[in-house]
């Protein structure tokens, strides 16, 4: 499953609702999972190849302390092509 992992200077908060303080226009439902000072960013639908994500001021690290200012930043995603992968390395077994 794609995300996007959000990394802050502190831990943050873990039982914070984050919704509406990191968001994104062109993605309008989207999930948190935090862990110390990370934050994985997951749609309910597929990222679309870029999108803006916006962070605000609100989140809260482990003391209360609220983030100093927020930010957005342009995210892209690349195509990642279909692979496909045989192992071993003998015949293949024939159809007798």
């Amino acid at each position: 499953e794609d995300y996007i992992l959000v990394r802050f200077s502190d831990p943050l908060r873990p039982a914070q609702n984050l919704a509406g303080l990191i968001w994104s226009p062109e993605v309008k439902e989207l999930r948190f999972a935090i862990q110390n000072n990370t934050v994985r960013v997951y749609a309910t639908t597929r990222f679309p190849l870029e999108i803006a994500l916006n962070v605000e001021q609100g989140i809260l690290h482990v003391a209360g302390a609220g983030l100093e200012q927020g930010a957005v930043t342009r995210v892209t995603f690349g195509t990642i092509a279909p692979a496909v992968r045989l192992p071993g390395s003998g015949p293949l077994p024939s159809d007798s």
